[in-house]
């Protein structure tokens, strides 16, 4: 299990949440937050803290990714291991980055759906319009196929005309 990408990933993305919300955590702690105030210091003490947690664990996971697709020996490299520290400080926004470019989940696409969902909730009456606007296209299809069909256009005019006064 441990050679599976997706088991890569995973374990990464967990290190990098909990990662993150320790930091963050930290960060937030107003005596450190006055004594670090526009110092630029933030970003480069995540980056060492990463760097020396991938030593002390021999972690690399460029290096088990690499192995994972070439079917070699896990060998962990300094630059690897600087790497993945690197980019484990950027945190889980990093591994979301990847894993839209990899197509592996589609972020703007789900936020989207959320939003249009809050905004179905906290509006009924857009709610109505947009069950509507739902019926109306499976209807459209619906009438294509009816009119593909060999039926005559009148049929499909009268279809129309009995789909409005229902809508109404």
């Amino acid at each position: 299990m441990k050679d599976n990408i997706i088991y890569v990933l995973t374990m990464y993305l967990l290190l990098a949440i909990i990662f993150e919300q320790a930091f963050n955590l930290l960060f937030r702690w107003r005596w450190l937050n006055n004594l670090i105030k526009h110092k630029g210091i933030k970003t480069p003490l995540m980056i060492g803290v990463a760097i020396w947690i991938f030593f002390n664990y021999n972690l690399d996971i460029v290096a088990k990714i690499t192995s994972i697709f070439n079917e070699t020996d896990y060998k962990p490299l300094t630059e690897g291991m600087i790497l993945s520290a690197v980019f484990l400080a950027g945190g889980s926004s990093s591994i979301n980055k990847v894993l839209e470019m990899w197509k592996i989940r589609d972020l703007p696409a789900r936020q989207a759906e959320i939003a249009h969902q809050n905004l179905m909730k906290t509006n009924p009456d857009l709610a109505k319009l947009n069950e509507i606007n739902e019926i109306s296209l499976q209807l459209k299809d619906q009438l294509e196929n009816f009119t593909d069909a060999n039926h005559s256009k009148t049929d499909s005019v009268k279809l129309i005309t009995e789909i409005n006064n229902y809508l109404k």
